[in-house]
């Protein structure tokens, strides 16, 4: 998100008097820098994390000590036990960052790239500092870990403009990386890539109809009268910001429409206006009526079963933002221009939908949601639920891994409903688990007739002693109802009794939107007790535990 000075000097201001606190689930994030000064990017990062909502803090390494700190175990670094190092070098600190990666390998490492100067000794006509810096860059992502992940810092300084980037006296009198003014910018940043890190990325767009996605009223011009021609400035400024919402969907993300009109009538340029990009096919969920959009987008989500805190609200009338923005604060709602040139620009500022690793399952994602209208208009046809779930011709493929894949910590830290203990973990510290001989990592991968889903389902089992305890089981909200959990089960159990332990233990962590598993072990034979928290937890003897029938078939355990 790009600040105005006004915001930034406000932000500034507030950040100075912050005092952030540390909890059991805070994350930890480690800034190790170079020749440049960050105390005033820390208080902003610490001060931002917590109005965004994110339970974590930040601390400042030593100025200039980013080989020293990493290569000493006995470092601030290692002592304050970080999930996040973020590694933020000036651009005269060009050594291997590659060799001090090795060295953390139990984080997830946010690697800045070095923001390439205005100025060189050999003059304008010379490429050569500039090429050399450059190469530098594009070496960072050659053979990158897993668990780094590289912040291209040298491009959001030229989305600024490098002129107004530096500041010489700032950096002559406080050795500042950048003007005042952008550390907002820098810390918002940073805090998007940690933000998308730990699953906190928005999976629908919700969009309004008459000066959204065309000029003009469609009730009033027609379906062939609203401004769409590419051949005029508006027309093509439509057409730009539909085909950026087209690729958004391509990419995964899920499009919605709220609007308030008469359906038949807003529905008619999608298939009757040869201008139109999107087709209505693109959106999953339409709802086009005369409710407030308040209760519009409550029903998106509901039907979605995603959360309301997954939506992105885009609508050119400042009255309805407000209106979203006081009634469903959860949602992100974009401060959409006048200026249809730019809607695209304003939507991809807000970063709602910034990633930092692709999974196969996330372009599945759009799909599957818009067929969800297919199977809904088959399980009418039948009588009987399970004679339903049966012509679905479901299958999947139990696998266990010994590495860690995107996906599996995308899920983990993503899903919230079917979640039996809201325990995230980052990609690092699920490749030392997947390491580690005392754990098992299950994944589900599932279709049906209508969708090839992918990996909906992550299981971390670990072994002590006699034990086998459930540390995560989590499953993706768009299989639910499917009888999925038993094969899981059955899953869990093949494996414990590999390893001839006695018992099974787990337990269910309650938060405010995992009440859906709060009886789900009951429902295979654990017995419970409840703690003083609410935490309920479970045990089940090996010997009394049994298979469970399913409808799921062509299952392949590995």
């Amino acid at each position: 998100m790009f600040h105005t000075d006004t915001e930034a000097i406000n932000i500034l201001t507030k950040a100075k008097k912050f005092k952030p606190e540390i909890s059991e689930k805070t994350k930890k994030i480690y800034l190790a820098t170079g020749s440049q000064s960050t105390q005033h990017l820390v208080s902003v990062m610490n001060y931002l994390l917590y109005n965004s909502g994110i339970n974590a803090v930040v601390k400042e390494g030593e100025y200039n000590s980013i080989r020293a700190e990493i290569m000493d175990k006995n470092s601030a670094l290692y002592e304050f036990n970080p999930d996040f190092v973020i590694i933020l070098p000036y651009f005269t600190d060009n050594f291997d960052y590659k060799f001090l990666w090795g060295n953390l390998q139990q984080q997830t490492v946010i690697q800045s790239n070095l923001v390439i100067p205005l100025s060189s000794e050999y003059g304008r006509y010379s490429n050569n500092i500039y090429r050399e810096l450059e190469i530098f860059n594009s070496d960072l992502y050659v053979d990158k870990p897993t668990n780094v992940i590289i912040a291209n810092v040298n491009e959001l300084a030229a989305q600024i403009g490098k002129r107004q980037w530096f500041d010489q006296t700032a950096y002559a009198m406080h050795k500042l990386g950048c003007a005042m003014k952008y550390i907002p910018t820098l810390a918002d940043y940073f805090i998007g890539i940690i933000s998308a890190s730990i699953g906190k990325t928005r999976k629908c767009l919700v969009l309004d109809l008459d000066n959204t996605l065309w000029g003009g009223v469609v009730a009033e011009e027609g379906s062939l009268g609203i401004t769409l021609d590419p051949n005029e400035a508006k027309g093509e400024a439509f057409r730009a910001f539909q085909s950026y919402c087209k690729k958004l969907k391509k990419r995964g993300i899920i499009l919605a429409v709220a609007s308030k009109n008469d359906e038949e009538i807003a529905k008619a340029p999608f298939s009757e206006n040869p201008n139109m990009l999107l087709k209505l096919e693109d959106i999953a969920i339409f709802k086009a009526n005369w409710n407030d959009k308040a209760t519009s987008l409550r029903e998106i989500a509901n039907e979605l079963n995603i959360g309301i805190d997954s939506l992105v609200f885009f609508d050119d009338n400042p009255a309805e933002r407000e209106v979203i923005s006081k009634l469903l604060p959860e949602v992100l709602v974009v401060d959409v221009p006048k200026d249809q040139s730019k809607y695209v620009q304003v939507l991809y500022d807000s970063g709602a939908f910034d990633i930092v690793s692709m999974s196969n399952e996330d372009v599945l994602r759009s799909e599957s949601y818009a067929n969800n209208a297919k199977r809904e208009a088959l399980q009418t046809s039948f009588a009987d639920y399970e004679e339903y779930l049966k012509s679905l011709e479901m299958t999947a493929k139990v696998e266990k891994l010994s590495h860690s894949v995107p996906r599996f910590g995308q899920l983990i830290n993503k899903s919230n409903q079917f979640n039996l203990r809201t325990r995230r973990y980052t990609d690092a510290e699920i490749e030392t688990i997947a390491s580690s001989d005392k754990h098992t990592l299950l994944t589900i991968d599932f279709k049906d007739k209508f969708d090839y889903y992918g990996i909906i389902c992550c299981v971390i089992l670990k072994y002590e002693d006699e034990n086998c305890f459930i540390d995560t089981w989590v499953m993706s909200c768009r299989v639910l109802k499917r009888g999925i959990e038993k094969l899981v089960f059955n899953a869990i159990l093949a494996d414990v009794q590999k390893h001839n332990v006695k018992t099974i233990t787990a337990e269910w962590i309650p938060t405010p939107k995992n009440s859906l598993v709060k009886n789900l072990l009951e429902d295979f034979n654990f017995q419970s007790k409840e703690t003083e928290n609410g935490t309920k937890k479970y045990k089940l003897a090996v010997e009394t535990a049994k298979e469970y029938p399913h409808l799921i078939g062509e299952i392949k355990n590995d």
